[in-house]
């Protein structure tokens, strides 16, 4: 009756499995790995069951893990005092690599380092549904405990895309704990800093900020699909805030605040008047304030835009004939400057203006006249 299995008994196992299913030792294995699959094994332990000592070869086929799946893998478990280092680890796929070791100590913390090759991020399992392309390589530091892991990573990308928009080298640090991402990823040369939080699978839920430093707007406007400001190339400083619930519909609502905005239109430029505001919720944009000046003149635009129902937009004071012509009943312009008072309304596809404009050295064609 004082007999303590786990300190009176002495073992010396030698022999080999195959084939064995990877659930027979994940418990030697933090719970975030969840890796499943088969695999081959070899070698021999001996000591107490607190205690054991010795080696055990392991060879996988077809795994999955970290929702990736691996043609070949293997690794050497070494026991020691109680504790076991898992070395030699390797998994590929094609030419796709991941190295590293995870040392698990007696009381149950953990510490690992692993490396992978360049991996093609569209195939990266854990970010399938992100819309990412590109080629990029990573490191990942695991700490913690077996029960409660927490995994530090770098990335870094000599070509990243989103939705096949070019995005440029990138380099990113993420940190994984119970199933839930925070990353913090530089593009452009740290003109662009994005900070984003996905939770859980359960939650999935997306939170971001986008930071920007005299950055080049083309990116956000072609992200956004904000097709008004592509004939109009352009500088910002500022934050973008967004939210929503999950991958597949990250931008659902936010805000965003400039300092600076600076846009172009052949030889004439433009600069904002203090600060500039926009927020969103689901299709509809509401610009709370924009004032731009520039040698010509200065306007104020503010008002809401809808994406199926009515928007309704104000534009006041002098700008570029041109900046109207999406709106402009009838006419073409190709040149000019106008003092605006108008008023925007209906569809986005199809706003009409009510109000005036006073147009100077304007240039112009009509529907239906040729000449």
């Amino acid at each position: 009756r004082r007999l303590n299995p786990m300190r009176d008994l002495a073992l010396d196992i030698q022999g080999h499995l195959n084939p064995a299913r990877t659930a027979d030792f994940t418990s030697l294995l933090p719970d975030e790995l969840e890796i499943r699959g088969a695999f081959r094994a070899a070698g021999r332990i001996a000591g107490t069951l607190e205690s054991l000592t010795g080696e055990v070869e392991v060879s996988l086929e077809n795994v999955q893990t970290w929702r990736e799946s691996w043609r070949r893998g293997e690794a050497l478990f070494q026991f020691r005092q109680g504790g076991v280092e898992i070395t030699r680890i390797l998994l590929r796929r094609r030419a796709e690599q991941l190295t590293g070791q995870i040392t698990v100590e007696a009381g149950g913390a953990l510490r690992g380092r692993l490396t992978s090759t360049i991996m093609d991020v569209a195939r990266v399992g854990s970010l399938s549904g992100a819309q990412l392309g590109g080629q990029a390589s990573f490191r990942l530091d695991v700490q913690g405990t077996l029960r409660n892991t927490v995994t530090l990573g770098q990335v870094t990308a000599s070509a990243l895309s989103y939705q096949e928009i070019p995005l440029g080298p990138a380099t990113a640090t993420f940190k994984l704990e119970r199933k839930a991402v925070d990353m913090d990823l530089a593009l452009r040369d740290g003109t662009h800093r994005l900070r984003l939080s996905v939770g859980p699978p359960s939650d999935r839920s997306v939170k971001g900020e986008l930071t920007l430093t005299d950055a080049d707007l083309d990116l956000v406007v072609r992200v956004a699909e904000i097709e008004v400001l592509r004939a109009w190339p352009g500088r910002a400083s500022g934050r973008i805030l967004f939210r929503g619930p999950g991958q597949t519909a990250p931008l659902v609502s936010g805000e965003a605040e400039f300092s600076r905005v600076r846009l172009s239109q052949g030889e004439e430029s433009w600069e904002n008047r203090g600060p500039v505001r926009v927020s969103w919720s689901g299709p509809a944009v509401t610009l709370h304030q924009l004032l731009l000046r520039s040698a010509q003149g200065e306007f104020d635009l503010r008002g809401i835009v809808s994406e199926d129902g009515q928007s309704d937009l104000s534009v006041t004071g002098r700008l570029p004939l041109m900046a109207l012509a999406r709106v402009l009943p009838v006419m073409h312009p190709t040149g000019g400057i106008a003092d605006a008072n108008l008023r925007l309304r209906g569809r986005r596809s199809a706003l009409e203006p009510h109000g005036t404009l006073e147009i100077q050295r304007g240039r112009f064609s009509l529907t239906g006249v040729p000449a």
